[in-house]
């Protein structure tokens, strides 16, 4: 499907006069970061400008393509209207490709003949540098993606699981679990250790050089054949971590891995590439809904 994407939009170039072109398709989401399920969509994102040597083009699309500008909606639809059009006619799809314009993100929905349904972001950097970030976390220990896994069938179970319907999603499941690893040592502070894997200051392209087993990949500190502490292990002292803080009265920073003290609704997870102060959780009630979470992990433990 991806090889199919690039083919579609990698020689596409816009007639607007303020288009895009030189664009590059980039696996971010689970599919990036070895979490995929059964129920995996396709995430992908379009770089345009990609030949560039730097990064000012991108990040004056991304201004004009915020929401916060006069003009973002008008330019998000002229932007997102021909990439919509070319999927649709294209031979890929089943049924036509749709828009989501009005998102934090805007988003191209489809789904290929072969079933396989994908979401398209357009120009978002914070987005593949947020997926690198925790791409190199699970590298350095995979057990972290089981423990993501039996995180998230607890959130389903309990019903705080699904992103589009403005519960928890995969990326603040994933920040608890980095956070947690950061403050145990199971993992160091990651922008400290591995910051010239992960700084924002690198281009794009270096911090996508190393998304296959090349010369880039990273040695993990710890394999699925560790002795010492396995999965299920990692998922106790998970909950016994989390089971001791109330989330109404702390921001955490996955930056340097320091937690303060703040009076809040949300569950303020601020991850080094978003929003400094509210992070990266819109979810209303965030944080009282992950207190009820961990509060019913730990009677289970009893």
């Amino acid at each position: 499907t991806l090889i199919d994407l690039r083919r579609l939009f990698e020689n596409y170039e816009s007639h607007h006069e303020d288009g895009i072109c030189d664009l590059k398709l980039v696996e971010i989401g689970s599919y990036a970061m070895g979490t995929t399920t059964q129920y995996s969509d396709l995430d992908v994102l379009i770089v345009p400008f990609s030949n560039d040597d730097n990064h000012e083009r991108i990040e004056e699309f991304e201004k004009r393509m915020s929401l916060k500008s006069e003009t973002g909606t008008i330019f998000r639809k002229n932007q997102l209207t021909p990439l919509t059009n070319r999927l649709t006619n294209s031979r890929l799809l089943h049924g036509n490709a749709e828009f989501v314009l009005h998102a934090k993100v805007p988003i191209i929905h489809g789904k290929t003949r072969s079933d396989v349904a994908f979401d398209i972001q357009i120009g978002s950097l914070q987005t593949l540098y947020s997926s690198n970030f925790v791409r190199v976390a699970f590298q350095l220990d995979p057990r972290l993606i089981l423990v993501y896994h039996w995180l998230r069938t607890q959130a389903e179970e309990c019903k705080l699981f699904g992103g589009q319907l403005g519960l928890f999603s995969s990326y603040h499941l994933y920040m608890l679990i980095i956070h947690f690893a950061q403050k145990n040592g199971i993992l160091p502070v990651l922008m400290e250790g591995y910051g010239h894997h992960l700084s924002s200051a690198l281009h794009w392209r270096e911090i996508t050089e190393d998304y296959g087993d090349d010369k880039s990949a990273i040695s993990p500190l710890y394999t699925t054949d560790e002795p010492d502490i396995w999965a299920p292990d990692l998922t106790k002292q998970l909950v016994e971590y989390y089971a001791k803080r109330d989330f109404t009265k702390i921001k955490i920073y996955l930056g340097n891995g320091r937690v303060v003290k703040r009076s809040t609704d949300q569950l303020l997870l601020i991850d080094p590439f978003h929003d400094k102060d509210l992070g990266v959780c819109a979810v209303n009630y965030g944080a009282t809904h992950m207190n009820t979470l961990f509060d019913k992990l730990k009677n289970n433990l009893s």
